[in-house]
């Protein structure tokens, strides 16, 4: 027989974007809607205003797609801002029994079962926001499908993500206080199918020739670049 806890966590692990919606609930009144970004049997990452108090409870009702709404309680356990200034809470459901674990469990599954296969992405990887969206523009012109990352953090959500598949990267070498070396080697060990690229703008910098040889990235686009030298790049 299966632990209790065990098989608690095991049905919170799975976790989906869903098309679902979240009234948070104070004193008997709906404060407002929020977005459900992600969810699993163990909490869920919301989106929207007005902003939930770190370390508050709230009560709250899920809206599920084709399912009966559950009202559960939900601590608020983190806050993000997003690349796009987007606010995010992260929320631990409260003493919800197996039955409701179970049920939103089964959703999520049923929701992964009937998604399309994703489409092959590249993911760009920058603190700039103007450079981000520029190699977008040139990456769409190619015929690519792109999805964009501000910070590390960022892109860990994004390769998470079970309905965004991703075959190439491309990692600017400085972000800001965090390191796009360290993250390309997170790449060759956690997802080494993943075309790695190094973007910087500092054609010296030793750590450019160090990424190849090491093997931590498969080349280097140059700031500025231009189509053909984005195209070489991400070709396999």
């Amino acid at each position: 027989m299966i632990d209790p806890q065990l098989q608690s966590g095991l049905r919170a692990w799975a976790r989906a974007a869903i098309p679902a919606t979240a009234h948070a609930v104070r004193d008997d009144k709906i404060l407002s809607s929020y977005r459900v970004e992600n969810l699993s049997a163990g909490g869920a990452l919301l989106s929207g205003d007005p902003p939930l108090v770190l370390e508050s409870e709230y009560r709250l009702i899920l809206n599920l797609p084709d399912s009966r709404p559950i009202a559960l309680t939900g601590r608020v356990v983190r806050q993000h801002v997003d690349a796009n200034g987007k606010k995010g809470y992260g929320i631990a459901f409260q003493g919800t029994d197996a039955d409701t674990e179970d049920y939103i469990h089964n959703v999520i599954l049923s929701h992964l079962e009937n998604q399309p296969e994703p489409t092959p992405s590249i993911l760009v990887v920058d603190d700039c926001a103007n450079v981000r969206h520029a190699i977008k523009r040139e990456l769409r012109s190619l015929g690519m499908s792109v999805v964009l990352a501000a910070m590390p953090l960022d892109a860990l959500r994004l390769l998470l993500d079970k309905g965004i598949q991703i075959e190439v990267a491309i990692v600017d070498l400085f972000l800001g206080s965090a390191d796009g070396f360290q993250l390309l080697k997170y790449l060759e060990t956690e997802h080494p199918h993943i075309r790695r690229i190094l973007i910087s703008g500092h054609p010296r910098a030793c750590q450019l020739d160090l990424a190849v040889s090491t093997g931590h990235a498969h080349a280097v686009l140059p700031k500025p670049w231009d189509r053909e030298q984005i195209a070489r790049a991400i070709a396999v």
